[in-house]
């Protein structure tokens, strides 16, 4: 299959040209009008501008480059080279760091050449001690992102990277895995191995949380009818003096344990649960929507320490297959991976059965350090 990019860059190059001519126009009108600061503030709506057609230029000036991409059966195919699939290690989409509250950019794809293969007029760089070219950025894409993700699955087969590097998947009793760095649907990775009568029931596990919110929420009703009662005394017990005058905290307890109530008594219905079986990982956070995630859509999943975390504490971490978005804030960029934390494990009860349970479903998606 073909992928051009020209179609975007051109159009990304317009955009920016005719924005910026816009914005400096605009500019330079309010620059003659204005004195002062105001004449100031439109001197750097003009560098902006500028500067805005000048991205503009260079997007345009990108799409006239020569450029090719093709990715069927026999390798990957550049403007100047062709790649057999005996000479790549890998394929990968890597990811870029994202703000919390905005989305993840597009990622990048980078081919990982075999021992002593150099592709020349491709960017080079670095990547955890790998030596990575890059093809191509997400967002350029004239055929979108999907298609590339669909021919990269249907041709580089375990080639392409479903998790980082530095863990292989997990094998079956008595046969060694094979070290590819595909995992789950990309490398046909089905679970569960092994006898059933040698892990967990064939429906699966659910986790129950360590501490629920019975406690607490008896707390607050508690604190709800202290509140109502001193409020009580103090509208209806005349002038208040000496020791007494801490009833007129009555409402602010009332109104906050009503509160609390509510809020706590939204966790009591709905605990923390997590579910681990054949069909794959549900888990569903105090008062939250359960979400389930099928192990069609999970490329590698394991129990260790949150990236981005302290402590050392472990984890129930899952890596989604490339194209899949998980309704999730991102933990971490793994390698060049989105990394998903569920649940921490100290929070359920019988976090010690939570590592066992998971290996047997998962199957060689269960992703181990090399």
């Amino acid at each position: 299959m073909e992928f051009s990019r020209s179609g975007r860059l051109r159009g990304s190059g317009r955009r920016w040209v005719a924005g910026g001519t816009l914005t400096a126009a605009g500019a330079v009108v309010w620059a003659v009008l204005t004195r002062g600061e105001s004449r100031q503030t439109a001197f750097i709506c003009l560098g902006m501008a500028a500067l805005a057609v000048l991205a503009g230029f260079r997007s345009l000036r990108k799409a006239r480059l020569p450029f090719r991409l093709r990715i069927d059966e026999y390798g990957v195919t550049l403007h100047d080279t062709r790649l057999d699939w005996g000479q790549i290690e890998g394929v990968g989409l890597r990811y870029g760091p994202a703000d919390a509250d905005s989305a993840p950019p597009a990622p990048e794809l980078v081919v990982y050449p075999a021992a002593g293969v150099v592709l020349t007029g491709t960017p080079r760089r670095y990547v955890a001690g790998r030596t990575a070219y890059l093809l191509i950025d997400g967002a350029e894409v004239d055929q979108g992102l999907g298609a590339l993700i669909d021919a990269l699955k249907r041709y580089a087969g375990p080639r392409f990277e479903g998790a980082p590097r530095q863990y292989r998947p997990a094998a079956a009793p008595g046969a060694p895995g094979p070290l590819v760095p595909g995992f789950g649907p990309v490398s046909d990775a089905a679970g569960p191995f092994g006898p059933v009568d040698a892990g967990p029931a064939v429906a699966g596990r659910t986790f129950a949380p360590r501490r629920t919110a019975g406690g607490p929420l008896l707390a607050a009703l508690a604190g709800c009818a202290l509140g109502a009662f001193a409020t009580y005394r103090m509208i209806s017990g005349g002038p208040l003096s000496g020791a007494q005058q801490a009833l007129v905290l009555g409402p602010l307890f009332a109104v906050g344990g009503l509160y609390g109530s509510f809020w706590l008594f939204r966790r009591w219905l709905r605990p923390l649960r997590l579910r681990i079986g054949p069909d794959g990982i549900a888990m569903r956070d105090f008062a939250a929507t359960e979400l389930v995630f099928g192990w069609n859509r999970i490329a590698a999943v394991t129990v260790g320490p949150r990236p981005s975390g302290t402590g050392g504490r472990p984890w129930l971490l899952v890596w989604p297959v490339p194209g899949e978005s998980f309704p999730l804030p991102r933990t971490d960029v793994v390698d060049g991976h989105e990394t998903y934390a569920l649940v921490e494990l100290r929070r359920l009860r019988d976090p010690a059965d939570v590592e066992p349970v998971t290996r047997h479903f998962a199957g060689r998606r269960y992703a181990e350090p090399l």
